[in-house]
């Protein structure tokens, strides 16, 4: 498993640290919790107990219910989440054509963060997070591996260890990507039994042909969802013990806590199985849970938001100006900017087709309950309406507001240009293969 550290020598510029009412500048800790869906979560009505930490968090803070991703899988979702920029605007994504990573230039929440005196930690699970994507930049400590399963345990253990590390008379930005959650569904064997029976037997990852778009095993379904709910209640046990740890050490009263994922993850819901290939709300509904200072507790905010509002919101938590170049906007006071039309693109190229991958030219976007997915390449378009229909099951003809929105953001001139990303090695192509992304 392959592992690479980052110490970054540069600490940015001496600033005072306190506001000017003489309370401390807060702390953040970012959580990006792989593949989780938001409807498999207790706060979010799921009738499973898999997640009491995370509803905890919730009742202590704010919670959005119609959290939406910018895109279905790991590279460009969390490119969204950092930058604050739709994939449109930073142009990070896997395509027929290459593979791209953040530009060197667009600023992210931990090199602005470390601009302005906050140390920074970073650590993340699975290769499209990593620093050859270039998802290391502004972080004075930052871990990396290429496939981080089974490593909610150590990853909790490093992150703790790492922040007691840091000058105490410093506030911080830690992001931590967990891995756990995604294929293959494989959880400590006392949270494998949870839900599913003989759980130690049997396959733990779907028998599919990804390149052929063929699921060998749907039988097998309600095993591997269950086994899905034991990962996310042994990732929630993980994140107990760092939000007891924060609250032991009293960095909670002074620390906002932020829990979102990048994509959920399909069950045959739409006839495809795990993530990156459609854009339907199995993949783009996503859990977005905040708590401590500024943010207001026992609070459930319906407003339509997006991952490109997490970065705004931090650099507003901090008295930081934004750059004007942000797509996203603060997320609080709460039910701020309703009415808004947000969008969701770059799954990954098609290879179920005959000859060369080709990229799938969708582009989804959604204002309040009414969503459109505008598959350009096809030239045709569906409308749903997610309060009557949440599943997606009774495609409309496509809304013409919403089209014109669609193609509107697509004309958009990119705000930055991403870095073009050389050929991976043999080990890389395969670990990614077998994870269904190429």
């Amino acid at each position: 498993m392959a592992r690479s550290l980052l110490l970054c020598a540069v600490l940015g510029a001496s600033l005072a640290l306190v506001t000017g009412c003489g309370g401390r500048r807060p702390s953040f800790v970012l959580i990006v919790v792989d593949a989780l869906r938001a409807d498999h979560l207790g706060c979010y009505g799921y009738e499973r107990p898999t997640s009491p930490a995370l509803d905890s968090l919730a009742r202590a803070g704010t919670r959005w219910s119609r959290a939406q991703a910018q895109a279905p899988w790991t590279l460009p979702a969390g490119a969204s989440i950092l930058s604050g920029l739709s994939v449109r605007g930073h142009g990070a994504r896997q395509t027929a054509a290459g593979l791209y990573g953040l530009s060197s230039e667009m600023p992210t929440a931990a090199t602005l963060l470390s601009q302005e005196g906050w140390a920074t930690v970073g650590q993340v699970n699975g290769y499209w997070l990593g620093p050859e994507l270039g998802f290391h930049r502004g972080f004075e400590l930052f871990s990396s591996y290429d496939n981080g399963h089974n490593r909610a345990a150590l990853a909790v253990d490093e992150m703790i260890e790492a922040l007691e590390s840091l000058d105490a008379d410093r506030p911080f930005f830690a992001f931590l990507h967990l891995y756990d959650v995604h294929s293959p569904y494989h959880p400590p064997a006392e949270y494998g039994g949870l839900w599913a029976e003989s759980p130690a037997a049997g396959r733990f990852h779907w028998d599919a042909d990804h390149l052929a778009g063929v699921v060998r095993d749907p039988e097998n379904r309600q095993r591997y969802l269950n086994l899905y709910d034991g990962e996310i209640r042994w990732t929630d046990s993980q994140l107990a013990r760092l939000f007891a740890w924060l609250r032991a050490t009293g960095l909670a009263e002074e620390t906002v806590v932020i829990v979102t994922a990048d994509h959920g993850e399909e069950f045959l819901d739409h006839g495809w199985i795990e993530h990156s290939v459609t854009l339907y709300q199995e993949l783009l509904h996503v859990p977005l849970i905040a708590s401590g200072p500024g943010i207001p507790s026992s609070t459930v905010d319906t407003t339509l938001v997006g991952q490109i509002d997490i970065l705004p919101t931090i650099l507003d938590l901090a008295s930081l100006h934004a750059p004007e170049h942000l797509e996203g906007l603060p997320l609080l006071p709460a039910g701020s900017n309703p009415g808004r039309v947000l969008p969701s693109e770059a799954p990954t190229p098609n290879h179920w087709k005959p000859g060369e991958p080709c990229d799938r030219d969708w582009t989804a976007v959604r204002q309040g309950d009414l969503k459109l997915i505008w598959f350009a390449d096809a030239d045709s378009a569906v409308s749903f309406d997610l309060a009557e229909d949440p599943g997606e099951l009774r495609p409309l003809p496509p809304d013409s507001s919403l089209l014109r929105s669609a193609m509107e953001h697509r004309a958009r001139p990119r705000a930055f240009q991403p870095t073009r990303i050389e050929e991976r090695d043999q080990e890389q192509r395969e670990m990614l293969r077998d994870l269904g992304y190429i």
